[in-house]
């Protein structure tokens, strides 16, 4: 549980420090009209949750074994283009057999519970900035 909490508590650290930095690109601070800083808001929440939830699908997709290939190529380039190098003929079962035999990371599910809360905050932001009297 302790674990549990740690996790979040940096996923949400990373995740504010995202939005901060997007309101101060924004000029957040010197802001006058109501509208406008909504608007930034929702801005800031939507890069942030979506870059955790992009993050952890990229994390997924990378423990199922999608980057492989490119792995090998990269690594058989190497291999060959370096002319003193210790030769390895590595077959590409065995390549992928070698890199999958711990598995792949597990338990990143807090990067895209943390992600999909900000993107939450997002919407609820973009639904004040659309009921804000013109």
């Amino acid at each position: 549980m302790k674990r549990t909490l740690i996790e979040y508590l940096i996923a949400g650290t990373v995740a504010a420090g995202i939005v901060m930095l997007v309101l101060w690109g924004q000029n957040y601070f010197a802001l006058a009209e109501s509208s406008a800083r909504c608007k930034a808001l929702c801005d800031a929440f939507t890069v942030s949750g979506l870059m955790l939830i992009l993050l952890s699908a990229l994390v997924w997709v990378s423990g199922k074994g999608v980057f492989l290939g490119i792995g090998y190529a990269v690594s058989w380039l190497v291999h060959t283009l370096i002319p003193f190098g210790a030769r390895r003929h590595e077959t590409y079962a065995d390549y992928r057999e070698r890199k999958t035999g711990g598995g792949g990371p597990k338990g990143y599910s807090f990067v895209f519970f943390t992600g999909l809360a900000f993107f939450a905050v997002a919407i609820v932001m973009l639904i004040v900035y659309y009921n804000i009297p013109a």
